[in-house]
């Protein structure tokens, strides 16, 4: 009596082909008795009914079933992988004036749209783009950073680079003088700088004479009349 096989239709199954970077997937096999994988370094074994892959790369998978007669089939199986999401933190930071906006850029890769979470000294907020870069606009002070980008295959990852932004309080000008009521018998008027948050200063004193740097200047005035006086802090 002469026994002949039929050759095992062999498949493999997965619930999911198509994975990130550093993930893993399950593979199985059915329609025969004993199973071979190839290739086999980046699977959690070489022989078996159920295997994890864990591909660096996409890699095409192929599996010999071996029946009880010793008839052989194969089956093949590509699994994809999409590389992780980056983001950036390139630039934006610095000193900042009350009011105005820093403009922190982050460079970024992977599939848009990309949903990002940015991190201002530990307080986070979240945001959406299709550009690359994203510009992140903010008036808050503190360390920004990126610790969660996501994009459009579903993939993660965490971000890079730090920038700081210093926001300074704007500078108040503020003039008193004396003598309240100056005249030609006393035309020298002491003004007094009051000014805050300021370092430098420049005085005008309306009567086309040369302008100041100093804190407090002294002024002498030759003529009757009514003058404004400027001072830029």
């Amino acid at each position: 009596q002469l026994n002949v096989g039929i050759n095992p239709a062999v498949s493999i199954t997965t619930n999911n082909p198509i994975i990130c970077e550093g993930e893993s997937v399950s593979l199985l096999a059915d329609g025969a008795n004993q199973y071979v994988w190839t290739p086999s370094n980046t699977l959690s074994s070489g022989v078996g009914t159920m295997v994890i892959a864990t591909p660096l790369i996409s890699t095409k998978y192929i599996l010999e079933g071996t029946d009880i007669l010793g008839c052989v089939g194969t089956d093949s199986l590509v699994v994809s992988v999409n590389p992780l999401p980056t983001a950036n933190i390139i630039s934006g930071g610095g000193i900042l004036c009350l009011g105005d906006s820093a403009a922190i850029i982050v460079d970024v890769s992977g599939n848009p749209p990309w949903n990002i979470t940015y991190s201002i000294d530990g307080s986070v907020s979240n945001m959406s783009s299709s550009k690359d870069p994203i510009i992140i606009y903010s008036e808050l002070e503190g360390t920004y950073t990126i610790p969660y980008i996501s994009d459009d295959n579903e993939c993660s990852n965490i971000g890079s680079g730090t920038e700081y932004v210093d926001v300074l309080n704007n500078p108040q000008a503020i003039i008193n003088y004396l003598p309240e009521n100056p005249n030609m018998l006393d035309p020298k008027v002491s003004f007094i700088n009051n000014s805050v948050f300021s370092n430098t200063y420049v005085w005008q004193f309306g009567d086309n004479t040369p302008n100041s740097l100093e804190f407090s200047p002294e002024h002498t005035y030759h003529q009757d009349g009514t003058y404004t006086v400027v001072l830029s802090a």
